[in-house]
């Protein structure tokens, strides 16, 4: 399975990369910035999942969501975000997002998406080992 980030932060983004490039299934993540660079991306490698920030700058999220749900229905849509009240959860899945996860304290509820996900194309689990290892270059700086 091959995940797209779409996260304004970089920091953010390569921890993401780190835990998730982890699970069993999961054969590549790339990480985006902006609308134009995750258009670009999407159009190269064709993922099976995306995750967008919600808080992207200039409500590029939307945007975003917009462009996958025209050229690329079938793709996987999960919008990450720190604000989940009831009109803001709602707003996204009008939008077309298919999970909306409160990154400040649902982060194993992505994890357990994605694995979801991965489940159908292969085992979903994680390697404590590979785990570990992505965690630290990711806090080295180097690109799991």
């Amino acid at each position: 399975m091959n995940i797209l980030l779409v996260e304004s932060s970089v920091i953010v983004s390569e921890r993401l990369a780190a835990v998730l490039s982890c699970l069993d299934g999961v054969v590549s993540v790339k990480a985006a910035t902006t609308h134009d660079e995750a258009v670009s991306l999407m159009q190269a490698m064709s993922p099976d999942v995306v995750l967008i920030d919600a808080h992207l700058p200039d409500g590029q999220a939307i945007q975003v969501l917009a462009w996958v749900q025209e050229h690329l229905p079938s793709m996987r849509r999960i919008v990450l975000s720190r604000d989940l009240s009831g009109v803001f959860r709602k707003r996204w899945l009008i939008a077309g997002a298919e999970h909306v996860i409160d990154m400040t304290m649902q982060t194993d509820e992505l994890t357990n998406v994605i694995k979801m996900l991965a489940e159908r194309c292969g085992s979903g689990r994680l390697d404590p080992d590979r785990y570990l290892s992505s965690v630290t270059d990711a806090e080295k700086g180097n690109k799991p």
